[in-house]
């Protein structure tokens, strides 16, 4: 590059006013304007710095060696220059000026950076200039006004942006035009907490209402709270709760279904947002714990989010909203069984769970285990001979029939050896052979687990000589015992609807259960 483009004969500096530095794009437009350029995108042109169009100069300005040239072109210490730039106050938010700080600020567009402004500000301004503040999505009102920001042209709606084609005076919209200072003057607020007043970067510890060890826990903290409590479940019960009248807007809004995204939100909802947060950490923690109970939003509703909980956030929801039960051990347990022993009362789950205050726990199901209910042989044989009536009124050489069988010999399986249905159906052929000649066995016995065995016994014959043939694929050979008409295992597929109806048509009081009156407390495999 040439000593000539290393110089300009105006040379600007840029602002630093009441409400805050002159963002660097706002300075680098003024400053190719100065010197006869029509967009600072034509400057850097000249001299030869090439940016990607839409690209913020705002962010980490140095990845592009932009400071060195504007230092070289300006006079102006890179030092001085850099605190125009976002990197402050973005590395007090976030720790850093990478890809997370994007999270705070408003979303760029391919033709610039977006930025709000306050119309009072540039009334005032005896040389219209942007604030770097402005471009935070956090900065919702004008500390210096206490007027709320506008995010758009208030003539046509459309964003307002500096990029490097832009060559429309910062006094006026780029789209139409129309004079930005003519505006109408934003609500007032009112209510907000310190921190909010204060530039990120300029924050300390006295402006939080919590210690805190670096500013980024705050905002950490912030993005959890609005993380959490945007989803339409929670802040449907924060709404139930009643809180302050001022709060309930933005919960409604919050309650209405779509989750909201804060950067990208209109100045309104970030401003009632980051007033719900302002809210819930006054007084903290006291009020927050006390909106938390009310709307019975627990400890784990902010282990689920993705994001990294502040400690001291973590630790008041730790503390005071981990509602979990509480789980007695096995020596309470046995402890309180020989205290009803020693007065010579009933030792029963009831009495141990009166004499330790507790609802239940899986010590008391250890020490006690619950009795289950099973189907008797009896039973067993009922649904048994409604199957078997089953099998001889459906017509025959139809799959309808082979199918029936299989199911037939799958629920024969689990009530035999007292395994789920789920399990029954990964049994091989090897084992169905097994079970064929212990049936075989077992018929010979009296009673009603003899004419179980008979019945079961003539199923499998014919599901092994017929049934399953049938399935069989000569291309896939498979040794599970249940094949599907597709010739793959079965996996169980249906048969729980299967045997809930055959429970039902058998007047099984219990027929909701299903499979679980076939499992045994002893299972064995063959």
């Amino acid at each position: 590059m040439s000593a000539s483009k290393n110089r300009l004969l105006a040379k600007p500096s840029p602002i630093r006013g009441k409400s805050g530095p002159e963002s660097l794009s706002s300075w680098l437009f003024r400053l190719a304007g100065a010197n006869g350029f029509a967009s600072y995108g034509e400057l850097l042109d000249n001299a030869e710095i090439k940016l990607t169009p839409g690209v913020s100069l705002d962010v980490e300005p140095d990845r592009w060696g932009l400071m060195d040239t504007l230092q070289r072109m300006s006079g102006i210490p890179r030092k001085q220059l850099i605190t125009h730039a976002l990197d402050p106050a973005l590395t007090a938010m976030t720790g850093s000026t990478g890809g997370i700080s994007g999270r705070w600020m408003l979303p760029s567009r391919s033709s610039g950076s977006r930025f709000a402004f306050c119309p009072e500000c540039l009334r005032d301004d005896e040389k219209i200039h942007w604030r770097s503040a402005w471009r935070l999505a956090t900065t919702t009102f004008c500390a210096v006004h206490r007027r709320l920001l506008v995010d758009a042209c208030w003539h046509c709606g459309a964003p307002l942006l500096i990029g490097g084609s832009r060559t429309m005076s910062l006094a006026r919209c780029e789209n139409c035009a129309h004079r930005l200072q003519e505006s109408p003057s934003p609500p007032r607020v009112r209510g907000v907490s310190q921190w909010r007043f204060i530039a990120p970067q300029r924050a300390t510890h006295r402006h939080f209402p919590v210690p805190l060890v670096h500013p980024k826990l705050w905002w950490d903290g912030v993005l959890v709270l609005l993380n959490v409590l945007s989803r339409h479940r929670l802040a449907s019960k924060l709404l139930e709760a009643q809180p302050a009248t001022a709060l309930m807007p933005i919960l409604t809004r919050m309650a209405g279904g779509t989750r909201l995204s804060f950067s990208r939100e209109s100045i309104s909802l970030r401003h009632q947002m980051l007033g719900l947060a302002d809210w819930l950490t006054r007084e903290w923690p006291a009020r927050f714990i006390r909106s938390m109970g009310r709307a019975r939003i627990a400890y784990g509703e902010f282990c689920t989010t993705e994001l990294a909980v502040p400690y001291w956030l973590e630790t008041v929801c730790k503390q005071w909203l981990d509602r979990s039960r509480y789980q007695v051990s096995v020596v309470e347990v046995r402890s309180a069984a020989e205290v009803l022993q020693r007065k010579g009362q009933l030792v029963s789950k009831i009495a141990i769970k009166r004499l330790l205050g507790v609802t239940e726990g899986k010590a008391l199901d250890v020490f006690r285990p619950a009795m289950r209910r099973r189907l008797s042989d009896v039973e067993l044989l009922l649904i048994a001979r409604a199957l078997d009536s089953d099998l001889s009124t459906c017509p025959s050489g139809r799959d309808a029939r082979s199918a029936l069988l299989r199911d037939a010999c799958s629920i024969a399986a689990a009530a035999w050896l007292g395994t789920s249905l789920v399990s029954t159906s990964e049994l091989k052929v090897v084992q169905g052979r097994r079970l064929l000649k212990e049936w075989h066995e077992a018929a010979a016995v009296e009673g009603a687990r003899g004419q179980l065995a008979s019945v079961f016994h003539a199923w499998m014959v014919q599901y092994l000589s017929s049934g399953r043939l049938r399935f069989e694929r000569y291309d896939q050979p498979q040794q599970a015992l249940f094949l599907s008409r597709f010739g793959e295992p079965t996996q169980g597929f249906g048969l729980a609807a299967r045997f809930a109806e055959l429970l039902r048509r058998c007047d099984v009081a219990e027929w909701p259960l299903g499979a679980r009156l076939l499992c045994f407390d002893r299972r064995r495999t063959i």
